[in-house]
């Protein structure tokens, strides 16, 4: 595991210059084995702080259901809530401790997938899997990807493939945008820090740290074989938690998995 410092110097991969660091110590990682059956995608993840739980969203291609599979931090199973029937293709997740609710970015269920459409929506569940509400998400990203929730009730949003992240109100007007220098979906939030994985155009595969003020990146690299990361989030004692799906996409077992980083 080497670090490496990114400096932002322009927005874009092809103007962002890489330089190395001395390496840190070895993080700690703890790997999990979220779904057994490669027909169950393993997408977005949330952390319950409430509860000290997870939050996992799990799609079920053989039986066209999806659900969300909650466990404790040692990946112990607690319970699911069934969302067939109420949004389609689950990506991203978030936990509001105000509301004890659950964010779920994904497909409206009355409206066929297509790119660049007003197909994308956001569901807000409670703890039963009841709809508190249903939130149209603006029209810029190609796929719905993962999202992170701030405490002051803004919401960052990471569409599938893009280097980039927003920043919204409650209104969905944009406040700020963020070039990650990676593609695939994560994003989670650490203070000022944006946090995100997937490959850059050289690809290395890296989970970085961007803050958020000055655009400057440190980064790790991944444990991921494929560089096929879902969903991030940080639980309670500070590990970050970093999903994939590689199970479901190269039906290799035990591959829909979570990564347990701490310690770095």
């Amino acid at each position: 595991m080497r670090i490496v410092l990114l400096a932002l110097i322009a927005v874009g991969c092809s103007n962002t210059q890489i330089t190395k660091a001395p390496a840190s110590a070895e993080p700690t990682i703890t790997t999990y084995t979220v779904t057994e059956r490669n027909s169950q995608a393993n997408t977005g993840v949330a952390y319950d702080s409430k509860r000290n739980q997870m939050l996992h969203a799990v799609y079920d291609f053989a039986i066209s259901a999806q659900y969300i599979k909650i466990t404790d931090t040692k990946n112990n199973y607690v319970r699911a809530i069934d969302i067939t029937n109420t949004i389609r293709f689950a990506q991203g997740l978030a936990y509001e401790a105000q509301r004890d609710v659950i964010w779920i970015w994904g497909t409206k269920l009355d409206k066929p997938f297509q790119e660049w459409t007003d197909c994308f929506e956001i569901v807000v569940i409670d703890q039963q899997g009841q709809v508190v509400e249903r939130i149209d998400t603006p029209l810029i990203d190609n796929y719905p990807g993962m999202i992170a929730l701030n405490d002051d009730g803004t919401l960052w949003l990471k569409a599938n493939t893009m280097s980039t992240a927003r920043l919204y109100d409650r209104n969905f007007n944009l406040l700020k945008e963020v070039y990650t220098g990676v593609g695939c979906e994560g994003v989670a939030i650490l203070g000022n820090m944006l946090v995100a994985h997937g490959d850059t155009i050289d690809r290395q595969c890296l989970i970085t740290y961007t803050d958020i003020s000055s655009g400057y990146r440190t980064s790790v690299e991944s444990p991921s074989t494929y560089c096929g990361a879902e969903g991030l989030v940080f639980d309670g004692s500070g590990a970050l938690w970093v999903t994939t799906d590689d199970g479901y996409h190269y039906s290799e077992p035990g591959r829909n998995m979570a990564w347990v980083m701490s310690n770095f």
